[in-house]
């Protein structure tokens, strides 16, 4: 932890034992998004991977709230069809915890969704980007665009992003960030079918989001580490901006949240031009030496400075059902 910059690290006072992943938080800091699934997704998956192709009764890994979410619709015929939503919590100030997590109206039953992330148009409207899976290309980007509400009433007019920067690979993470009326950028994580690496890449629309240039590597940020991943810009009070992102890379040879300054600032000009990557956030140990903290990821910026993150923690013994949780934390920036 770069503790000259940040306080200490804390758990946010509505995780629970679902899996709550892919945080958003927004800049004023009153509202914190995540991908969630009431199970641990990890062994949920390990066990889908041994089974047969056909219907998986996903009943014994149920945990925590189950938050109103249907398992029951599905078009396979089966009893039950484990997914995930996107859940919404709020609160009146940076000083108070978070409410309770509540279904946002990405809640498709039968389709993983998750890893949202919220731009605001200037206008009083504002695009909702996220990823869900699909039959053809397991997960791409999909949006809503020009709703009135931050946190939109209603999911009707979502579609799938452009291809570019879809395609028959794995799309996940978005990050979109504005520039000007029609400049943004937009960084995600790209997966492979059938290799090992994860790496972050990006595209750019200078026409308001209708279309895309060529997703490329960001080649100054990915590295030899086999992911790296979930890249977040934020612009400092100074005018610096700086990518934050996860990555395999340390000794520990787990996930932890790295950070690098853009050389010029001139993001739309050469994107692709950050310097020498720290480490700002890195694995600890749980204090009572029940379990171990397996990595951390999903880091997202407010105004301030403050960093929003999930941390995964797994139990030492490996129950059939249950064995991993991943909870949202923060970190406060110090004055």
């Amino acid at each position: 932890m770069l503790t000259d910059e940040f306080g200490p690290a804390k758990i946010q006072a509505n995780a629970t034992l679902g899996w709550e992943d892919g945080l958003y938080i927004s800049r004023d800091g009153l509202h914190l998004f995540a991908f969630y699934a009431p199970i641990d997704v990890l062994k949920f998956g390990m066990f889908v991977s041994t089974q047969a192709p056909g219907c998986i009764d996903s009943t014994p890994f149920l945990r925590g709230p189950l938050l109103g979410m249907d398992f029951t619709t599905n078009p396979y015929g089966c009893k039950n069809v484990m997914h995930s939503d996107i859940v919404h919590a709020s609160r009146a100030s940076i000083n108070d915890d978070f409410g309770p997590w509540a279904l946002t109206v990405f809640r498709e039953p039968a389709v993983w969704e998750g890893e949202p992330v919220i731009i605001d148009n200037g206008d009083g409207t504002f695009d909702f980007i996220y990823d869900r899976s699909t039959d053809d290309n397991m997960d791409d980007l999909y949006w809503l665009r020009n709703s009135s509400d931050f946190n939109p009433v209603s999911a009707e007019g979502q579609q799938p992003f452009p291809m570019p920067p879809n395609s028959q690979d794995e799309e996940g993470n978005p990050h979109v960030e504005r520039l000007g009326a029609d400049d943004m950028i937009l960084m995600y994580d790209n997966d492979v079918d059938g290799l090992p690496d994860i790496t972050i890449k990006y595209s750019i629309s200078r026409d308001n989001e209708v279309s895309w240039t060529v997703a490329k590597e960001l080649n100054t940020v990915n590295s030899a580490s086999p992911v790296d991943v979930q890249g977040h810009l934020w612009q400092d009070g100074s005018g610096n901006w700086w990518i934050y992102f996860a990555s395999v890379r340390g000794s520990e040879g787990k996930r932890e949240i790295y950070r690098a300054r853009h050389k010029t600032n001139d993001l739309l000009g050469d994107f692709d031009d950050f310097g020498d990557a720290e480490k700002v956030i890195g694995t600890g140990s749980v204090s009572d030496g029940s379990g171990t903290i397996e990595g951390m990821g999903d880091p997202t910026l407010t105004s301030n400075g403050d960093i929003s993150f999930t941390v995964v923690v797994c139990r030492k013994d490996d129950p059939t059902y249950s064995r991993c949780d991943i909870d949202p934390w923060m970190v406060r920036r110090k004055p």
